[in-house]
């Protein structure tokens, strides 16, 4: 049976390299087709305009692999805040914590003070520059180089406040719907509460009022008591003591339907104030810096139509400054060491009042999440940094694309390796026909959970390297370049006709300086660049031969 099998796949596989045989004398076909049309068209007398309409875009590049899913069983923790001494271990050997449970904390307050000082002198600083702004006589365009970066800085700062204030927004709403959506449940409740204490305290001051007919009746000298009233009074309040338990017994069990609910209506209360100071706190924030990216702004207009030159302005040390302050912001907002996982802590390696010298503070195990190992050509590896957000898909979950972030990279190559994180089994080394180099193992957790994951599946992963967003962008072949290697593009300035013979069309050359590529598009940076600005994308000469046609697809070995 086992030998039928083999050559029932030894037959599926002949078969399917036939196929792709006749797939690719069909490509080369269609491409010899299209080269003979192409040639009898190239004598027309109109020239077919090839138009992009120029558009803000976001640009990303990426480094493509492919690796193996892998599980990771334990993770090692420590912190970036060497030098500080331990103030607290929050956990034991053996407890059992999950992703973001409090590991340690490291004694700020060194850096607190340090933090005050340092943004003093930086408000100080700011204080002389813009003094010497008013001041100064030349350098003018120096000087707009530094306020820019300023103003770059300030509206990034708007936008990431307006973000947190959209956030606020959103969960004030959400707070304020859940509130609103429970109230009802909550009247009800305590209107159903209140009826039973109320039915109580009828019975409570029946059972009173009873009590005093039978000991007034009581007290009576012995001649004159009433017998017979007596027992029915005596009736009346034994009467009313049974109904007053029973009503106690149902005001218990009401007093226990209603207090969850009292709670609960009482936390969301306080969410809801929660969320609204949170939301005025954001647009106080949001009020700050637009104020203060309004006020660069007008400094700088201020400066554009300044006609003199400015003097030079030393922005150096308030850069250095700064950095100061976002270096001691970062160690403050690390001072507080959290679990990287789910698992168990199985060993802690500082006590409190150690100063921590970045060994590993503790370690966690059963921690059993995926991770995709890759090994990265020696060209790349410069490129990839830990924390770098990854893009992942596999086979086995479709058109999911995972999310993860580089955990790992080698600062050493692998040894013995011929061939690195590859497709179909072709290296880069191979595909451009050069020896194979080195390759140097990386690792990526696996953020996004999926159960269709296995160990040892493969894993075509995107690292993102550089993203750049809001930038202009136009397709590759739209930028052209002279002799001396000015770069430019060409705008169409009749935009209402679309054929036109070659020597009629008007056009404008637009110099540009490139920034950052994608796979399709790259930054052009100019001051002429305008919002729907139609581009014209020139044909580009091609003189591939039938051969490298072959040899581009790859179908060398299959012919």
């Amino acid at each position: 049976m086992q030998i039928f099998k083999n050559m029932d796949n030894f037959k599926k596989k002949k078969l399917k390299k036939r196929v792709r045989n006749i797939a690719i004398l069909l490509v080369i076909l269609v491409v010899i087709i299209l080269m003979l049309v192409k040639g009898n068209s190239s004598k027309q007398p109109t020239t077919k305009l090839n138009i992009e309409e120029l558009k803000r875009r976001t640009i990303t590049n990426s480094i493509s692999a492919s690796g193996t899913i892998k599980a990771e069983n334990s993770k090692t923790i420590t912190s970036s805040s060497v030098g500080l001494k331990v103030e607290s271990i929050n956990v034991k050997e053996g407890d059992e914590v999950s992703k973001g449970d409090l590991i340690c904390t490291f004694d700020t307050t060194d850096l607190q003070r340090r933090l005050r000082e340092a943004e003093a002198n930086l408000k100080k600083t700011k204080a002389e520059i813009n003094s010497t702004i008013s001041d100064a006589n030349n350098n003018r365009d120096e000087q707009i180089q530094n306020l820019q970066t300023q103003l770059d800085n300030a509206k990034k700062a708007n936008d990431e406040a307006n973000k947190n204030l959209e956030n606020a927004k959103n969960e004030k709403s959400k707070a304020d719907k859940e509130l609103e959506e429970y109230i009802k449940t909550y009247e009800e409740a305590k209107q159903k509460y209140d009826e039973v204490k109320s039915k109580n305290d009828e019975k409570s001051k029946t059972v009173e009022l009873a009590q005093n007919e039978y000991d007034a009746e009581k007290l009576k000298p012995e001649a004159e008591q009433d017998k017979n009233k007596l027992k029915e009074l005596e009736t009346k309040l034994q009467q009313a003591k049974s109904e007053l338990a029973t009503s106690k017994n149902e005001l218990i069990k009401a007093e226990a339907e209603f207090k969850p609910v009292e709670t609960k209506y009482n936390l969301l209360q306080n969410s809801v104030n929660e969320k609204n100071t949170r939301a005025a706190t954001a647009q106080a924030t949001v009020d700050t810096t637009k104020t203060t990216y309004d006020n660069l702004n007008t400094a700088m207009q201020n400066l554009k139509r300044t006609t003199s030159n400015n003097s030079n302005i030393a922005t150096s040390s308030t850069a250095i400054q700064q950095a100061e302050i976002d270096t001691l912001k970062e160690q403050i907002n690390n001072a507080k060491v959290t679990s990287p996982a789910n698992g168990t802590i199985t060993s802690i390696n500082v006590k409190e009042g150690d100063t921590y010298l970045g060994s590993v503070i503790a370690k966690v195990e059963g921690v059993q999440s995926f991770i995709v190992e890759a090994e990265i050509d020696e060209y790349d590896i410069p490129d990839i940094k830990v924390g770098q957000d990854v893009k992942i898909k596999t086979d086995a979950t479709r058109e999911a694309e995972l999310e993860g972030v580089v955990t790992y990279v080698a600062t050493a190559a692998t040894e013995n390796t011929s061939s690195i994180g590859n497709i179909a089994g072709l290296t880069t080394s191979s595909i451009i026909g050069g020896s194979n180099g080195a390759t140097f193992k990386i690792q990526v957790a696996i953020s996004t959970q999926n159960d269709r994951l296995r160990i040892g599946m493969t894993a075509r992963i995107s690292i993102i390297t550089e993203n750049k967003e809001n930038v202009w962008a136009v397709p590759y072949d739209a930028i052209q370049e002279k002799e001396d290697g000015t770069k430019f593009v060409e705008r169409l300035l009749e935009q209402d006709e679309e054929e036109k013979k070659q020597e009629e069309i008007k056009k404008q050359e637009i110099v540009i300086t490139t920034g950052i590529e994608g796979n399709y598009y790259e930054e052009i940076i100019s001051d002429e660049l305008n919002e729907g600005m139609k581009i014209i994308i020139p044909e580009r000469q091609s003189d591939s031969s039938i051969q490298q046609i072959i040899e581009s697809m790859g179908a060398g070995a299959g012919i």
